[in-house]
């Protein structure tokens, strides 16, 4: 009963997550709800994230909170390595979820015992229900690329130029003279043919790295049994060349009335992701 609980929540519902077009699902949390931080642990698609409610509770103990996913808890989904790991929740595609509940204080995560000290991240998967059956399909698709274009770089003639004016300058305060010949003879060749000029920051960077989902869902039901089927196809391009996350998730929930006091219910879900 939300008007006799007193402690303190935040709820993100489905629209939100749906139109919120990233990788992870608690990346779907960063500004989706007051005093809750998320960061990245790398900028690798699918990395695993780091949580923050309500700032950090400990110096030594882990602060991540507890994750619920349709009842049952989830023991450190984002756990793993500190450049490239992916966080167990990126197998768990947006458009699947029903909505996202944050419990952030003592009284709320009190069900939970010391695992929620940190707080509770419960999360709601969609059901059947009852009614004629609707299909939903959806796409996005959208390109990442750099916030600040440039760093600046010389290139290879503006670095060879640099380059002789600099020993020409040392050279004069030496009190040597600074002629062509004199700095050929101090420094010698440069090796450069006067062509070859790489970028070695194109070399490495994707500026233009693809982000693309599809996904088709069906729901419906009658007064005795209900479901709800979906399957997406995600694709994302990393920013350093040889990043990437590629996912397909599937999930059907079947649930079914035996009489007025029995219903039995069947959770299905899979994923792949690389």
């Amino acid at each position: 009963d939300r008007q006799a609980f007193t402690g303190t929540v935040a709820t993100v519902s489905s629209e939100n997550l749906e139109s919120v077009p990233v990788s992870s699902v608690t990346q779907a949390l960063q500004g989706n709800a007051a005093g809750v931080v998320v960061t990245s642990s790398s900028g690798t698609p699918g990395a695993a994230q780091d949580i923050r409610i309500r700032g950090l509770s400990s110096v030594n103990a882990s602060t991540s909170p507890l994750f619920v996913i349709d009842g049952v808890p989830v023991s450190n989904p984002e756990a793993g390595g500190a450049t490239s790991s992916l966080g167990a929740l990126s197998s768990l595609s947006n458009s699947d979820i029903a909505s996202i509940t944050i419990l952030k204080d003592a009284a709320s995560t009190a069900p939970y015992g010391a695992r929620g000290s940190n707080g509770v991240v419960v999360i709601t998967t969609k059901q059947g229900r009852q009614g004629a059956t609707t299909y939903s399909a959806t796409m996005q698709y959208g390109v990442n690329s750099r916030a600040v274009e440039g760093e600046g770089a010389m290139n290879a003639s503006d670095y060879n130029d640099f380059y002789y004016e600099a020993a020409g300058n040392y050279l004069d305060i030496l009190g040597y003279p600074s002629d062509a010949a004199t700095v050929d003879a101090l420094l010698g060749s440069s090796g450069w043919n006067g062509e070859t000029d790489t970028n070695w920051g194109d070399v490495v960077r994707n500026d233009n790295a693809v982000q693309q989902e599809f996904s088709l869902s069906a729901r419906g039901g009658n007064d005795v049994t209900n479901f709800y089927a979906s399957g997406s196809v995600y694709g994302q391009e990393g920013q350093l060349v040889g990043s990437s996350l590629d996912r397909i998730t599937g999930s059907l929930d079947v649930s079914h009335r035996m009489d007025d006091r029995v219903r039995i219910q069947n959770s299905f879900s899979g994923s792949f992701v690389e």
